[in-house]
């Protein structure tokens, strides 16, 4: 599982049509990115709350960068950790 780079990013296959491909972070626990088969990319954030698995969306891709969305998925790592 490698660290999310641009170049990395820009390089994940577009899946067919009603799949997605995702690519985790090896940072951030939960931190990766999505295509679409449409070639969208979004940043998401994978937790757990009350004993069920949720997955948020941080930003899409190039709107945001890696590092400003690795920022943001480091934060809300820290408030899931502290139970928030």
């Amino acid at each position: 599982m490698p660290r999310l780079t641009s170049k990395l990013v820009n390089e994940m296959a577009i899946p067919e049509k009603g799949k997605q491909t995702r690519q985790k972070d090896d940072k951030i626990i939960g931190f990766g990115a999505r295509r679409t088969a449409s070639g969208r990319t979004s940043f998401t954030f994978d937790y757990v709350s009350n004993g069920r698995d949720r997955r948020m969306t941080i930003g899409h891709f190039p709107a945001w960068s890696v590092e400003a969305a690795r920022d943001y998925a480091a934060k809300l790592r820290r408030r899931v950790d502290a139970g928030e």
